[in-house]
C-alpha cells in the first residue's frame, strides 16, 4: 500500500510542479508544443520498444487490440454524428479529437506502468495502434 500511495504522490508532485512553473511564467506556450512533440514522437515510441520487448503474441493480446480499435471506431463515429448538427468548425474537430481517447500514453501509461507493470505491454500495443490508426 506504501508503494501505491508513493508512487501516486510522486505523479502528483510532478503536476504541481509543472502547474506552479507555468504560474511564475517559466513555461510558455511554445514549450508546451515543444513538449507535446517530443512525448509523441521519442517517449512514446520509446516506452512501446521497452514495454513489448519480449512479449509473445497470443490470441487474447489481438483480441485486446481488436476490442480498442473497435470500440474507439464507435467513439469516433458517435463523435461524428453528434458534431453534425454543430455549426462552429473548430468544436466539431475538438470532439472528433477528444471522444477517440488518442491522449491515452500520456495518462495511462504511467500509471499502469507503476500499479500494475505486467500488463503494459497490452496497454503499449493498444496505444500504438491508436496512434497509427
Amino acid at each position: 500500500m506504501g508503494t501505491i500511495l508513493l508512487n501516486s504522490l510522486s505523479f502528483l508532485a510532478t503536476i504541481l510542479l509543472a502547474y506552479g512553473l507555468k504560474h511564475l511564467g517559466i513555461f510558455k506556450q511554445e514549450d508546451g508544443q515543444v513538449l507535446s512533440k517530443m512525448i509523441v514522437y521519442i517517449t512514446l515510441p520509446a516506452t512501446i520498444v521497452n514495454g513489448v520487448n519480449g512479449t509473445k503474441l497470443t490470441t487474447l493480446f489481438l483480441i485486446l487490440a481488436g476490442i480498442g480499435l473497435a470500440s474507439n471506431g464507435i467513439m469516433i463515429l458517435f463523435a461524428y454524428f453528434y458534431g453534425l448538427k454543430e455549426k462552429e468548425r473548430n468544436f466539431r474537430g475538438l470532439l472528433l479529437f477528444t471522444t477517440g481517447g488518442y491522449n491515452i500514453g500520456n495518462f495511462a501509461i504511467p500509471f499502469v506502468m507503476a500499479f500494475f507493470p505486467s500488463s503494459i505491454p497490452y496497454l503499449e500495443c493498444l496505444t500504438w495502434e491508436i496512434l497509427s490508426w
